[in-house]
């Protein structure tokens, strides 16, 4: 057990802070060897929660990840952290976006922050991740993967069509239909799918529970839309996991090599974020001519 604690905050979304109604969108945890911070970025689900505009949610946390960034305790350990975060999230907090008490944790940062951050964040998409003390650069995220992956498979068509209409075939978020509905995170597609992508994020940015319920789901897809006689091409895009050689990353470096097993067995194309062009190329060669241009027509 640790002799320092860390410390993790809930930040809650509270529409009405008078009423109970509430939905946690960010995790803090921190302690003397630096801070981690994740907020989730699905707008669409906050704003019919809320039933307003989610604009200033956005600028919050924009503005809270920069105090964050400039703050004393990505730096260095501080005798007095527990006050001093005290401190900077009271000078940030609004009516409607409030924090938790700093609950203390006797456990390492990391194992601290990925038990909580699987816990709580449940939505879809993390927007925000984690600093470290000796560690904080731009990583890829699944956001990024999917907008390359929209601008290659765009890019290719309209060349291989020869016409800017063809860009319009790439879809983002499609629902095609097996046994239960399934959303690819790409598609071409007008009315129906011609090819669709599940794009799944190992980034360090992803809590190990939503990594496993996004992988599993993309997997159930392809496996239920097969059974129901789809045969147009599938795949799975990933972001690539941490090769560091921490637990969570282990983990997370587990749960990939697992999907490349599955991809080998169910039989569906695994391409990495590196590899978008090839991806987009492969993809859209599968498609028939006719079935594009058919796609195209009013």
């Amino acid at each position: 057990m640790n002799e320092l604690p860390s410390y993790v905050v809930k930040v809650s979304y509270h529409p009405d802070p008078i009423a109970d109604d509430m939905v946690t969108i960010g995790i803090v945890a921190f302690s003397h060897n630096g801070i981690r911070f994740r907020f989730l970025r699905e707008w669409r689900l906050l704003r019919e929660f809320g039933r307003e505009p989610v604009d200033y949610i956005q600028r919050w946390m924009r503005r809270f990840d920069q105090r964050l960034r400039g703050s004393s305790l990505m730096v260095e350990a501080r005798p007095d952290d527990l006050e001093y975060f005290r401190r900077l999230y009271r000078e940030t907090q609004l009516n409607a976006i409030q924090f938790s008490e700093p609950h203390p944790v006797f456990l390492e940062l990391d194992k601290a922050f990925d038990l909580y951050s699987d816990r709580f964040l449940r939505l879809d998409q993390p927007i925000v991740e984690s600093a470290s003390v000796d560690e904080f650069e731009e990583r890829t995220t699944k956001t990024d993967v999917v907008e390359k992956g929209r601008l290659a498979l765009s890019d290719v068509l309209i060349r291989r069509l020869n016409t800017p209409e063809a860009g319009k075939l790439v879809q983002k978020r499609f629902i095609s239909q097996g046994s239960v509905t399934h959303q690819f995170d790409l598609a071409v597609a007008r009315t129906r799918a011609l090819a669709g992508a599940f794009v799944v994020s190992f980034d360090r940015r992803s809590g190990i529970h939503e990594i496993s319920t996004e992988r599993n789901s993309a997997l159930f897809g392809i496996e239920d839309l097969r059974k129901r006689g789809s045969s147009i091409p599938i795949s799975i895009v990933a972001v690539l996991p941490s090769e560091q050689a921490g637990l969570a990353d282990a983990r997370r470096q587990l749960l990939y090599r697992e999907l490349v097993t599955a991809s080998e067995r169910v039989g569906f194309s695994l391409y990495d974020e590196n590899r978008l062009d090839s991806w987009a190329d492969n993809t859209t060669s599968r498609i028939p001519d006719e079935e594009l241009f058919r796609a195209l027509e009013p």
